[in-house]
């Protein structure tokens, strides 16, 4: 009942969404459509939302995902060890939709971000590499270009 809410929430506000019904279907589906973000409980059969979190970190295309755990799970530290595991961003229930769809926004303008960082690194990168062919080339024209003696 509590993915139909959230799926709900956040399909009305505009966010494209997808669930799973446990810690297990929800890593296939994450590795298939590498989405902004991933909402879990800590407390989800199959796997936990620590394991899961854990599994979406060490894999290099899934790691700029935004993970926000939600969970009812009040404990100083099941949020340490939430966010250890490499959350993103935690949230309580009972949660507030308005709350929700803007840690939601936040989490994937986070990931947005970092994505356009990431290529502005490998542009530059490029780039680099285009001027140290030019720069090469022009050195080696100028040595092969000798004035007569």
């Amino acid at each position: 009942m509590n993915i139909q809410i959230v799926t709900s929430v956040l399909s009305m506000s505009g966010f494209l969404v997808d669930s799973a019904m446990d810690g297990r279907q929800a890593l296939p589906k994450i590795e298939e459509f590498s989405p902004d973000a991933v909402l879990l409980d800590l407390l989800m059969p199959g796997r936990d939302g620590f394991e899961l979190c854990r599994l979406i970190r060490v894999n290099p295309r899934l790691a700029r995902i935004s993970i926000i755990i939600v969970t009812g799970i009040q404990d100083l530290e099941a949020r340490q060890r939430g966010l250890g595991c490499g959350a993103t961003d935690f949230v309580l229930k009972p949660w507030k939709p308005e709350d929700l769809v803007l840690r939601v926004r936040n989490a994937v303008q986070l990931k947005r971000a970092a994505e356009n960082l990431d290529f502005a690194y490998r542009e530059i990168d490029r780039l680099r590499e285009e001027v140290n062919g030019l720069h090469q080339r022009c050195e080696a024209s100028d040595e092969s270009m000798s004035l007569p003696a």
